[in-house]
């Protein structure tokens, strides 16, 4: 098939001549892309705009792990370039591509093996933009490859998505062989995966899945047959000589220069995805040579002239050109076939060469006149002139003139014993010159020189002789030597393209010791050959591993990961989802403390010392489970011995709860939500609360819990224990705080002060709460035990009649009795008017209580004189007593002879020793009339009145 290939048209060379054949991939081959492990270029155009959830794209970013997206990586430049197991879509994971066609999402290795191109075909509405992966190495199984397709269909506006999988592997013994064959959108919310296909492990051969708009996403279909597209080669052009043999291999490059000696078929080939192979075949015609023959040497007298014979030639296309030279030394026309030479006066040689009509030309041959009797000549040729290195050179010397016989002497540079004859044969490895010195026997001599070059070139390779295994794309060359072909090869490491230039791209795959060797080749008709070898050191390229959990709990601290330590090898890790810990003493440990729930990512990347570019990076994803998030409620101010205080947690459901406490005791179980506390010492006291997710086991503590333990008061009271009589006046006083407030408060006076006081009624306990400047708290009782005083009544005043008497009673079984009188009897007969009182006393507390027996008025003594001198004592003549029972009253106050001086009804009022008229009265007696009604009497006297004589005395 040579409908992806042009080896061009048929060629014609002369025999010995070079050609350069050029095959024609311009218009069918896919732009092939160079990639290294995990990487992701682009924006590549597709060549027209694709629609794609909705949104139009014109370009795409292409990553070596078998996805296409229409957006930049993102947050990162480097956040999808691999390193991780491919995940089930939809996924948000930041590692995961977005906005992303998954033709095999899985770990390739181009740089190993297989290529991977791009190109746009068709015409609108229905124009095609293939992706296609040739051959590509599986990561850690470089054995398997894969060749697919993912293909963008413009569909007359449809917009359809194929993916093609001629040949699918996976690799068991790296992440688990998972692939992904789909698509998502830019936001990783909305994905289409095919049946079964969806980070699992699968294989496929000759399938061809379409992907179709629908609804705002796609439906997925297993079309019922493979159809790929014919996408154009991605492998560079193979030249071959006859058949498409190993041994008949020429060389990679899509121009070749070839030289047949005889007449060779050439074929280009190139390989498509899928090992479908192209080739076309360009044949080059070798026309051979016209055979000069300038006839036999002849020997001509000096001064005499030779006819030079070329008849003898041979040609075999038609005419020829016939050229003898040198020109100067012919007598007539160079060009004739029998031409005549001048006069010769010494030996000379003639050359004679054709041309044919096609240009083909011979090479040259000679033919020597020999000129005698003249003088002493000498000829030196040399067959041929330029050779390889080991090519045997005859060089003739001929002798002329002077006097035979002659002797030849050879020398060189090195000097060289030679033997003294007219030729030599000599193999010289470098180029030469060769003196002959001939001697006639008159001893006249003459010296001829010639140079013989050895054309070996002499390539050498340029490039580093230490690279790292699986290096890409390693440059080397050698220098360019006129038209001189080139080829290289390799032990070791596999060449990208061209193979047959001055520069050559390596990758080299083995560790060990690799070989480069360039041959360079002189053309023809010499085709001298020589090479150059660079010994390679292939460094193994290191293989690390990350070892350490893959599930851990979100807020884990100090969690170790390592990866063997090798020597003279660096490491440096990454982490996605945590925070790496201040490095130790071996790099290759890292500690992790990891932050949220979801996906984490801890990658590690190692290097040789010698050669820090030869490096591996390998990652491994981490589940991060979500851990509780425990937080402590509660009073961070509390007072020494304070009891009852109340701690709360946000216990979610599923979770278990640590209580530890410093400087207090938990009172309640200490695995509740809440817990009540009991501070000690004052100073500072701390909570830590440990919480446990049940089903996961993922576990966080608070940082500690900070309480204050104020001091507390120490309240104080003057008297804790009183006994107090009834009724009395009870004063006490608090100290030791602040703030008081005394309880009951009812009866106290200040009840929130310091001191207080109350009338002591009945026993009872005052408490008092005393408060410092941090509201701690202290309390202080008082026992207040109050002794009932004795019941002592006498009764209400009363009268009493001339020659009677009133029993006094004053209860019984008290401890001491004491009358006005000092007896100590619990009674007393009262036989007199007058004020009586008893003392009691029990248990130290005492009563008294007084009654008075008055007279009845009609019985109290009336005075007998009065003094009105104002000097306030005795001024007035009245009654004295209990006058506020006298209910009607009335005095009058008669002279002797019965004048009526002074009266009143006052019963308060009193005569002042004064008549009617306000003027006093001289001393004397005087008669007085008293009528008076005494309310309540006991007795019902009714008016009683009174008469008598009073003494008035100035």
């Amino acid at each position: 098939a040579s409908g992806q290939v042009s080896a061009g048209d048929d060629k014609e060379i002369c025999h010995g001549e070079s050609v350069w054949l050029k095959a024609d991939v311009s218009n069918s081959f896919a732009t092939q892309l160079y990639l290294n492990d995990d990487t992701v270029v682009g924006p590549i155009s597709i060549g027209f705009p694709f629609q794609f959830y909705g949104e139009l794209y014109d370009s795409v970013y292409l990553s070596s792990n078998g996805w296409i997206s229409f957006s930049p990586p993102y947050p990162e430049a480097s956040s999808w370039n691999g390193g991780i197991a491919p995940k089930p879509i939809p996924n948000a994971f930041e590692k995961v591509p977005k906005n992303a066609i998954f033709g095999a999402w899985q770990d390739w290795s181009p740089v190993y093996s297989g290529g991977i191109g791009y190109e746009t075909s068709g015409t609108a509405p229905n124009r095609i933009f293939t992706v296609s992966y040739c051959q590509v190495a599986l990561y850690n199984c470089e054995d398997s490859t894969g060749t697919f397709q993912i293909v963008l269909r413009e569909a007359a506006g449809n917009y359809y998505v194929d993916v093609n999988l001629n040949s699918k592997p996976y690799c068991k013994g790296w992440y688990d062989g998972k692939a992904v064959l789909g698509l998502q959108n830019y936001e990783g919310t909305d994905g289409v995966a095919a049946p079964n296909r969806n980070a699992t492990q699968w294989d496929a051969d000759k399938e061809t899945w379409r992907f179709k708009p629908e609804s705002g996403s796609y439906s997925v279909q297993l079309l019922t047959q493979y159809t790929p597209v014919l996408s154009g080669t991605l492998s560079p052009v193979a030249w071959y000589r006859d058949e498409m043999l190993p041994e008949n291999y020429l060389g990679t490059a899509d121009s070749i220069r070839v030289s047949p000696s005889v007449t060779a078929t050439y074929i280009a080939s190139v390989t498509l995805c899928g090992d479908l192979v192209f080739s076309d075949e360009v044949e080059v015609v070798v026309r051979p040579l016209p055979i000069a023959n300038a006839g036999p040497d002849q020997t001509i007298i000096v001064g005499s002239a030779a006819l030079l014979d070329g008849s003898a030639s041979q040609y075999f296309t038609g005419d020829c050109t016939f050229s003898w030279t040198p020109p100067d030394k012919i007598a007539d026309d160079p060009a004739l076939i029998k031409p005549t030479t001048i006069d010769l006066s010494y030996t000379t040689a003639y050359y004679l060469a054709l041309e044919d009509q096609y240009g083909c030309k011979s090479d040259s041959d000679r033919v020597v006149i020999n000129v005698i009797n003249g003088p002493l000549s000498l000829l030196v040729t040399a067959e041929p002139p330029s050779v390889c290195r080991g090519d045997t050179v005859l060089i003739t010397a001929i002798g002329g003139g002077g006097q035979r016989p002659y002797q030849y002497a050879w020398t060189s540079d090195p000097p060289q014993a030679y033997p003294a004859d007219s030729f030599l044969r000599v193999t010289p490895d470098h180029t030469v010159i060769y003196s002959c010195t001939l001697t006639d026997i008159d001893g006249q001599q003459e010296m001829v020189a010639i140079t013989v070059q050895v054309m070996n070139p002499e390539p050498y390779i340029s490039g580093q002789d230490v690279v790292c295994e699986n290096e890409p794309n390693v440059l080397y060359f050698t220098p360019a030597h006129g038209n001189n072909s080139y080829f290289w090869m390799v032990e070791g490491g596999i060449i990208n393209n061209n193979n047959i230039d001055t520069l050559v791209s390596v990758t080299w795959t083995n560790s060990g010791i690799g070989e480069l060797i360039i041959k360079e080749t002189l053309p023809p008709p010499l085709g001298c050959i020589a090479y150059d070898t660079l010994e390679v050191n292939i460094l193994r390229r290191p293989s690390p591993t990350v070892i350490g959990p893959e599930t851990v709990c979100q807020g884990d601290e100090g969690v170790e990961y390592y990866t063997p330590d090798v020597q003279d090898h660096t490491y440096t890790w990454t982490v996605i989802g945590g925070t790496t810990d201040p490095p130790g003493a071996n790099p290759a440990q890292v500690a992790v403390s990891w932050g949220a729930p979801g996906q984490g990512l801890i990658s590690v990347t190692e290097k040789l010392s010698v050669y820090p570019t030869c490096k591996t990076s390998r990652s491994c994803e981490i589940t991060i489970l979500p851990g509780p998030q425990p937080a402590i409620r509660g009073p961070q101010q509390v007072c020494e011995k304070e009891s009852g205080v109340i701690y709360l947690s946000n216990m979610p459901e599923g979770t278990s709860n640590y209580w530890c406490i410093n400087n207090g005791i938990i009172t309640t179980p200490p695995d509740d939500d809440g817990i009540e506390v009991t501070w000690q010492q004052a100073g500072t006291g701390e909570l830590i609360l440990t919480q446990v997710v049940d089903s996961s086991g993922c576990a966080a503590e608070t940082v500690p819990y900070l309480v204050t333990v104020n001091d507390k008061p120490e309240v104080l009271v003057s008297a804790p224990e009183i006994t107090a009589c009834e009724g009395d006046r009870v004063e006490v006083t608090a100290q030791g705080a602040v703030k008081y407030e005394w309880f009951p408060a009812d009866g106290l006076a200040a009840p929130l002060e310091a001191e207080i006081s109350f009338d002591a009624k009945e026993s009872i306990i005052y408490q008092v709460i005393g408060t410092n400047d941090f509201d701690c708290k202290d309390t202080a009782t008082v026992n207040v035990n109050v002794v009932l005083l004795p019941v002592v009544d006498l009764g209400e005043d009363t009268y009493i009649l001339e020659n009677e008497s009133i029993e006094l009673y004053a209860g019984e079984g008290y401890a001491y009795y004491e009358w006005q009188d000092g007896s100590t009897l619990p009674s007393f007969t009262a036989c007199n008017p007058g004020i009586y009182f008893v003392y009691v006393e029990n248990q130290g507390c005492f009563v008294y209580d007084t009654i008075t027996i008055s007279p009845t008025l009609g019985a109290i003594p009336i005075p007998t004189a009065f003094t009105p001198n104002a000097d306030g004592l005795n001024d007035e003549f009245r009654l004295f007593g209990r006058l506020d029972k006298v209910e009607q009253f009335s005095m009058k106050i008669y002279s002797r002879n019965g004048q009526l001086l002074f009266e009143t009804n006052d019963v308060f009022s009193g005569w002042k020793g004064e008549n009617l008229q306000g003027q006093p009265v001289p001393a004397g007696t005087y008669i007085y009339r008293i009528d008076l009604f005494e309310q309540g009497n006991p007795f019902n006297q009714g008016i009683i009145t009174r008469q008598g004589v009073v003494t008035l005395l100035r």
